[in-house]
């Protein structure tokens, strides 16, 4: 298997009914198998007819999570069941488009992470409401100066991960902090680490609510700071 795909999910059909679809046809268009994983966080979706694949080369799978309490914990068990030679990270809300897909697989023969940035060039986060726009880029640009990352977009999810970069870290994160997590441990597990950027385009999403929460999620980013250069917990 060369992909596997991650979805995180959690009351979000009617936006999966729009984005799978989608994603398949983009994966379909691939010389290589790949798989669909959802990592469902309800019982929403729990019939499971509700999501088929008719190509031979895309398949997918439906993995509770309900008992795994949060959004990182479920992205963490992912990785560990994900089949695929490359791990690609994306949200289920239609936030991020599957046309990016080929943008991902021109890089990730050549670069051990492929970041989609939504803060290159004249990019901008017109999905998003101004406040997280504006504590988006503060994040990052403090998270780039004090842990002296050359990355663009830290706290973003959509990545790509070479599986034998993310499958040997020991993540701590028990919320969204996990993105930043996986992308400073990452740079402190490997020497000479590759990582490649693309300008995308942050898309609202179509139905329902975010489940990110902006003070709770900036005490869980500060806490991470906290661990992993302060306390050097590795």
């Amino acid at each position: 298997m060369d992909i596997s795909v991650l979805l995180p999910v959690r009351n979000e059909l009617k936006n999966l009914q729009i984005l799978i679809p989608k994603l398949i046809n983009e994966l379909d268009k691939q010389s290589f198998e790949s798989e669909i994983i959802l990592l469902e966080d309800s019982k929403e979706i729990d019939n499971k007819k509700e999501f088929i694949s008719n190509s031979k080369k895309v398949f997918i799978r439906q993995i509770d999570c309900k008992d795994k309490n949060s959004y990182s914990s479920a992205l963490k068990f992912g990785f560990i069941k994900a089949y695929g030679d490359y791990i690609l990270v994306m949200d289920a809300d239609t936030s991020h488009n599957p046309k990016y897909l080929s943008l991902f697989f021109k890089y990730k023969d050549d670069y051990d992470i492929v970041v989609a940035s939504r803060f290159i060039g004249n990019r901008s986060l017109s999905g998003e409401n101004a406040i997280s726009v504006f504590l988006s880029k503060i994040i990052n640009k403090t998270l780039k100066r004090i842990l002296g990352l050359k990355i663009s977009d830290i706290t973003g999810s959509y990545k790509l991960y070479k599986s034998e970069i993310i499958k040997d870290l020991k993540l701590l994160a028990n919320y969204f902090d996990i993105h930043f997590e996986v992308i400073f441990r990452a740079y402190n597990n490997k020497k000479n680490l590759r990582i490649k950027e693309f300008p995308y385009f942050f898309e609202k999403r179509r139905y329902g609510r975010s489940k990110r929460r902006n003070l709770k999620y900036c005490y869980n980013l500060l806490l991470m700071i906290i661990r992993l250069k302060i306390l050097n917990n590795f």
